[in-house]
């Protein structure tokens, strides 16, 4: 009897110890590792090319987008933790395509702290990496993602994964740690819009001891203090980050459409993040001239497919969606003293308040009869922030609904804000509403809640039921 209890015992201690490692991180057996959005057929096990066993894991792009998977697994600590992943790589890039791969620490499935590393050129011969990531003791989780943003094939193999406890450490602070944490508080105080979610005298402390076990001294600190203030859309991009971030980070895709059955006129938006002012007028030029050759079909409905899109910069895909809209108020950012910024669109331009945002380059303004037909918004849980902005926007108007699953809840908005050693701290400052008034404070729920999926969407959606029913509702709301 007791021999079997203690066998359990080492079995139960086994399976702690596993469930704090990589799970098959040589990828010689099935599972551990899940494909992101729209990256399956992308990602293979290659049994021809590895680093040692017999396999390594494949992800090849034979078009420029992002691909991507990851993994997340528990683990606990009691103190402070400095872990450290090393892994091998090996990929074959095309111009502007970039190798990325990053470690996310978790509390209750929210992020704590998260270290990228990329690699912008091509790497030949198989290559160790390596990261480290400081564990505070309320980590329960870590998250390990691999991704290939662009064109080209690169291969990723055995993984491992070591820790050092450390040490107790001074409690004195530097007079340039303090001050630095300072600077973030004041702004957070001044301008955040869950400024009362942090407790300042337990969690600015907090902040100091954090800073104690950061390499990087107070970035550490910094991200603690967002995490607490529980907007879930608030960041923190280092100045290493800033300098040495490329824009071929991320996904390049335009708008494009089609029309199918005769009277459904489908546009598909993607996330909007490449930060050059020439892409944004590849994205709201190619948007708008997509609507407006569509629109010669007369269609009975316009179909926006949203999923997948993260966000990014709203101001283009405003302007480009011009034809659908009417000139005027679009809607507000809502701050924490009730004070409203308008979202303005005006023959072509995109307004916040008086400040213009963008203009597109074509001058025609044309302007769509919506009087007879509707819009459809597909939504998924990977919508978020300017995309729910984008849905938030034409929900106000008459003959429009939304259809998919729950957004990701990123209805806020940031300001930017460059501190002190060149950092910058995006800061959730705003809430959005539509031009009706209403508010929205999370996830946006469709008004036709279904599972769409991620392929090709028109291969899959009722398209004649799902009008009839759109009908239906609108009719209703009248």
């Amino acid at each position: 009897m007791i021999k079997g209890y203690i066998s359990f015992l080492f079995m139960m201690i086994l399976l702690a110890c596993k469930g704090q490692q990589i799970k098959n991180s040589g990828f010689e057996v099935e599972g551990g590792w899940h494909p992101g959005y729209n990256s399956n057929e992308n990602i293979t096990i290659d049994r021809e090319e590895k680093f040692c066993g017999k396999k390594s894991l494949l992800i090849n792009n034979k078009e420029s987008k992002l691909s991507y998977c990851n993994q997340t697994f528990n683990y606990t600590c009691e103190a402070f933790e400095k872990i450290f992943i090393k892994f091998h790589v090996k990929g074959i890039l095309d111009e502007a395509s970039t190798i990325n791969l990053w470690v996310n620490s978790y509390n209750k499935r929210k992020i704590l702290y998260s270290i990228p590393i990329k690699s912008n050129e091509s790497i030949p011969q198989w290559k160790e990496m390596s990261l480290s990531l400081i564990l505070p003791p309320e980590t329960d989780g870590i998250q390990i993602g691999m991704s290939l943003n662009g064109k080209g094939r690169v291969w990723f193999d055995e993984f491992s994964l070591k820790k050092k406890t450390i040490e107790q450490q001074d409690t004195s602070y530097s007079r340039s740690t303090k001050k630095y944490i300072s600077e973030v508080v004041n702004i957070i105080k001044e301008h955040a819009l869950n400024k009362d979610s942090l407790n300042y005298k337990q969690d600015v402390q907090k902040a100091l001891k954090l800073s104690n076990f950061n390499e990087k001294k107070e970035y550490l600190s910094v991200r603690y203090l967002l995490r607490k203030l529980r907007d879930r859309h608030s960041a923190f991009i280092e100045k290493e980050e800033k300098s040495n971030s490329t824009n071929n980070v991320v996904d390049r895709s335009l708008p494009s459409g089609k029309i199918v059955q005769d009277s459904f006129a489908y546009i598909h938006l993607p996330t909007l993040s490449v930060t050059v002012d020439s892409f944004y007028h590849d994205y709201a030029d190619t948007l708008y001239k997509t609507i407006t050759d569509l629109n010669k079909y007369v269609p009975k409905f316009w179909i926006l497919d949203l999923r997948g899109n993260k966000g990014g910069v709203v101001w283009p895909m405003i302007a480009g969606l011009g034809p659908l809209l009417e000139d005027g108020i679009q809607g507000y950012f809502v701050y924490r003293n009730s004070k409203r910024r308008p979202w303005i669109y005006k023959n072509g331009k995109a307004y916040s308040s008086k400040d213009s945002k963008f203009e597109i380059k074509d001058k025609n303004f044309n302007k769509i009869d919506r009087s007879n037909s509707r819009v459809l918004m597909l939504t998924d849980g990977t919508t978020a922030s300017a995309a729910e902005m984008i849905a938030v926007m034409l929900r106000g108007y008459k003959n429009t609904l939304i259809v998919g699953k729950k957004s990701r809840g990123l209805t806020s908005g940031n300001s930017t804000f460059t501190l002190s050693d060149g950092s910058i701290l995006r800061l959730t400052t705003s809430r959005y509403m539509d031009k009706n008034g209403k508010v929205y404070t999370g996830k946006i729920i469709p008004d036709i809640q279904i599972d769409l999926g991620v392929k090709e969407p028109l291969c899959v959606l009722p398209l004649d039921s799902l009008s009839e029913k759109a009908d239906q509702l609108l009719n209703l709301k009248r």
